[in-house]
Order: C-alpha cells, then structure tokens, then sequence
C-alpha cells in the first residue's frame, strides 16, 4: 500500500482542506500499481443527486481518479472517511474490473442484450462487494486519523505519515 503518491487537484480552495484530509486514507489503500491520482471537485449530477463520490482507474496507465460531488460535503466525518474507502477499493479491485470488462466484449460483443444482462448483473456484484470489503477495512479496527502532509507543502508527491495505533 501507498504512503506517498504524486495528487493534482482540482477542487475550490475553501474546500481542499476538507476533502484533503480525508484523501489520506485512500492514498494509504492505494496499491503499488497506481503511480498517480487526481482529485477533482465536481457538481455534474451524471450519477444521480445523491452520488456522494465516484472512482475510475486505469489499471494500464498507473493512473486512479477520485470525483467528490456535493452531497459528500454535507456527511459526518465518519461517513465521509467510509465513501472515501469505498472508493479506495474500487482501485483495489480494477485489475478484476477490467479483466471482466474485456472479456465480456470480446465474447458478447455480436450480442448487445446478452452483454448488457451481463454488465447489469456484474455492477449489482461489484458494488456489493467493494461495499463489503470496504465495510471490512473500517470494521477491522486499527483506523485512526490518517495524517497527511502540510497543506502548504510544494512537494510533487503528499506524504501519508504512518498510522500508529494506540499503545
């Protein structure tokens, strides 16, 4: 897992230090394969009004981006750090996602019903279970606040200090 990785930003000032804060804990899930993050702050309402936040990643070119949208500004603390994870798993399991994706069009690409069935049916899977594994991450105990480096800092990459667990 990471505890450095170079981040472009594009979020209004007032509110990086809030999202910010929060990035650290999917920097510290991101794998060694993502070389690479942009954050970005955004109120395109594409998923829906109620999509807190979204996660691509280009498992071939090291690439992971993370999209906050409005109603993520309004959880508590507790439930911002739980979609952040959640979205930290979507990088953890890409390779698989885009294994599958592959896949199915090469195999059901002459049939456009069967491969829709079959996307349909591996999304209701692939949320539940980054849900779950997500849910597993913040159950297991051990997760604190993940600090990461000063706002100000002119480093190309932010730095996630290690966790340190209560003695």
């Amino acid at each position: 897992m990471a505890s450095h990785l170079p981040v472009a930003w594009t979020v209004p000032k007032e509110l990086k230090p809030e999202i910010r804060k929060h990035v650290g804990y999917l920097i510290k899930l991101c794998p060694g394969w993502v070389h690479r993050l942009s954050v970005e702050y955004s109120t395109d309402t594409k998923y829906g009004p109620e999509c807190k936040a979204t996660m691509t990643s280009d498992y071939k070119y090291r690439h992971a981006h993370l999209t906050i949208y409005p109603p993520w500004i309004w959880l508590d603390e507790e439930q911002k750090k739980a979609v952040i994870i959640h979205e930290a798993v979507h990088i953890l399991v890409a390779p698989l996602h885009q294994l599958f994706a592959d896949s199915v069009k090469a195999l059901f690409a002459d049939d456009e019903k069967m491969e829709q069935f079959i996307h349909n049916a591996w999304d209701v899977a692939h949320e539940a279970t980054v849900e779950d594994l997500a849910r597993a991450f913040i159950d297991s105990g051990g997760w604190g606040a993940v600090e990461i480096d000063e706002e100000g800092s002119t480093d190309e990459a932010t730095e996630v200090k290690p966790f340190q667990a209560p003695t």
